[in-house]
């Protein structure tokens, strides 16, 4: 390798860097805190926003108010229930309805108030390469919102096709789909605890 690095050096250097990580917990050096991320994501409120949050080298910002414009997310155990998903899908379309009329006549400010969790709506994310492999390492792990480990596994497709060398040092990211992965983990803690 040259002294000073260059393009030709990444690969050997992304492999070596890869082979010495021998779980998540290993962090890429801070000279990746020198790349940089910038991508906006189409998240609900209650489950994936809050997840998104709790990251503090993440940039957020959130598109403006709360608003139905983006669409709503039917969670998996209500979508797999045709009756339960009909009754969420009328829920959902009604608070949009209400939403409208309150925003026509009060304003976006004041309309928020009366949007469910379930709803979407963008926020612009910018980090760097050291976070976000740390983020999406943790956060695809089977305990995570399902809704974030799918933008995330989608974010890893991206990152991958756009910088494939760097994307390669991301060697703990889970692309497996896990359902109610969360659940597993609460089972076990009930089996614990006695109860």
């Amino acid at each position: 390798m040259s002294p000073r690095g260059g393009a030709r050096d990444l690969p050997e250097l992304a492999e070596r860097i890869s082979s010495m990580r021998m779980d998540r917990r290993d962090k890429l050096p801070r000279p990746f805190e020198l790349a940089r991320y910038d991508f906006t994501m189409n998240i609900s409120f209650g489950g994936a926003f809050r997840d998104v949050q709790r990251h503090r080298f993440l940039t957020l910002l959130r598109g403006g108010y709360l608003n139905t414009d983006c669409g709503y997310v039917v969670p998996e155990l209500i979508a797999s229930d045709e009756q339960a998903r009909l009754r969420f899908v009328e829920a959902m379309e009604t608070a949009a309805s209400v939403h409208r009329k309150i925003r026509d006549v009060q304003g976006p400010q004041v309309a928020q108030y009366c949007v469910p969790f379930a709803f979407r709506y963008p926020v612009f994310i910018s980090t760097n390469l050291r976070e976000l492999c740390f983020f999406m390492e943790l956060r695809t792990s089977e305990q995570t919102h399902y809704e974030i480990r799918r933008a995330l596994r989608e974010l890893y497709r991206q990152v991958s096709e756009r910088t494939p060398i760097l994307a390669s040092m991301m060697k703990f990211v889970d692309t497996r789909e896990h359902g109610l992965g969360r659940l597993r983990a609460e089972m076990r803690k009930e089996a614990n605890s006695g109860n």
